[in-house]
């Protein structure tokens, strides 16, 4: 499985949102038009994937801040596009494909930016970084998907 930046200004409009009492991240879709067909798992997180033209979505699922670490994270810009999965595979609607276990990534929160990455690798420079969602920023490296970026609203 690989990944390919698609240049692209339209990006799904909704809201990150992080709910503490329940450990789980959250996108609140304003279009009810996008949808996922199936999604890529890091452990419990999930990312939606358009089944249609596999581009990825935005992130969802049980996430508990509990395990992220504290730190600090650099803030940078990152162009609007869209990541498409491109596999050699056809996969069903409604299946989930697991992309790492939370051993091989690590998520370290910056709390005066309110910023988390989840990450494989702290090499972020040499990342392409791709804003695919509001406030969800998915880097890229050698065309795999080595990190995501997440400035949710906590409720």
């Amino acid at each position: 499985m690989k990944y390919l930046v698609v240049p692209e200004t339209s990006i799904p409009q909704g809201r990150l949102v992080y709910r503490k009492r329940e450990y789980s991240l959250d996108f609140l879709l304003d279009e009810s038009r996008l949808y996922g067909g199936y999604t890529l798992c890091i452990d419990t997180l999930q990312i939606e994937v358009d089944p249609v033209d596999q581009l990825l979505l935005y992130p969802w699922g049980y996430f508990p801040h509990t395990s992220w670490q504290q730190g600090r994270l650099p803030k940078f810009d990152a162009p609007l596009g869209r990541i498409r999965v491109v596999t050699e595979k056809e996969w069903e609607p409604g299946i989930a494909i697991s992309i790492g276990d939370r051993s091989d990534w690590r998520a370290i929160f910056d709390e005066s930016l309110g910023l988390i990455r989840l990450a494989k690798d702290t090499l972020y420079k040499r990342h392409d970084h791709i804003q695919i969602a509001p406030n969800v920023v998915a880097s890229l490296f050698q065309n795999d998907l080595v990190a995501l970026w997440l400035r949710p609203e906590f409720v």
